[in-house]
């Protein structure tokens, strides 16, 4: 991809943040919440937070704030004695005020294979290509660096960095087929992003004309490491060893 290329798609990724930030909702978040090393067994701060894991939020903190509403907090997830919670405005504030002694920071998630996230956000600007219409056609072909087709993968021609695509879906044989309209006398860059088990792949465009009867394109399994941080995203094998620190 060119240096110009690279540019113009940062300007559409970052115009996708800004409307995935709008359309997020207000007062709502992701946080972390764990007790303080001298939190007492028995003691409040342990009792509320087993309160709010075990969904009573409102018994724990209280009617909330006036005018935000009723505190909710969901437990997502727990690790080593740190809670993962969703919550509004209102319980991270009915917390710090009723529960001072729990410690509250945000919660980052990292999605690894979507280091360039194009996916969702450009759902809306999809190119329905009609019965009959005048196109140039392709295919590209996904395959692991066995060779073994990969399946179900989205595949996006980008023919306006405006975000307008193609779009399509690897079939059995890891084969998109792609119709590119007349009007459109370039691909710009072609998006393959698998949703799970490998790593998304961009290909440089070309000029609709000079379209190859096929492309193949490789990409590479997500294989997880020994901390588990991929288990998300690709099949983990439980007995897998983990590598010892004087490894």
């Amino acid at each position: 991809m060119s240096k110009s290329d690279s540019k113009k798609l940062e300007r559409l990724l970052q115009e996708l943040r800004l409307r995935r930030i709008a359309a997020e909702p207000k007062f709502s978040d992701d946080v972390i919440v764990w007790p303080s090393k001298s939190a007492a067994p028995g003691g409040t701060e342990l009792a509320a937070l087993g309160a709010i894991n075990l969904g009573n939020a409102e018994e724990a903190l209280g009617q909330g704030v006036q005018g935000r509403g009723a505190p909710r907090m969901n437990l997502v997830k727990q690790l080593d004695g740190v809670s993962v919670m969703k919550a509004n405005s209102s319980a991270l504030l009915a917390m710090r005020r009723n529960t001072p002694g729990l410690r509250i920071a945000p919660a980052a998630w990292a999605y690894l294979q979507y280091i360039r996230p194009l996916g969702d956000e450009l759902e809306a600007s999809a190119i329905q290509v009609t019965a009959g219409a005048k196109v140039k056609r392709f295919e590209l072909r996904l395959a692991d660096p066995k060779g073994n087709a990969v399946v179900g993968v989205r595949v996006k021609a980008l023919v306006d960095w405006d975000g307008a695509h193609v779009p399509a879906v690897t079939d059995a044989q890891g084969i998109a087929s792609l119709g590119i309209p007349v009007l459109y006398p370039r691909v710009e860059l072609i998006l393959v992003e698998p949703e799970h088990t490998h790593w998304s792949v961009f290909v440089k465009g070309f000029d609709r004309v000079a379209a190859p009867k096929r492309l193949d394109v490789q990409t590479t399994p997500l294989v997880p490491d020994a901390y588990q941080l991929l288990s998300n995203y690709a099949p983990y094998a439980p007995r897998r060893e983990r590598a010892s620190p004087s490894a």
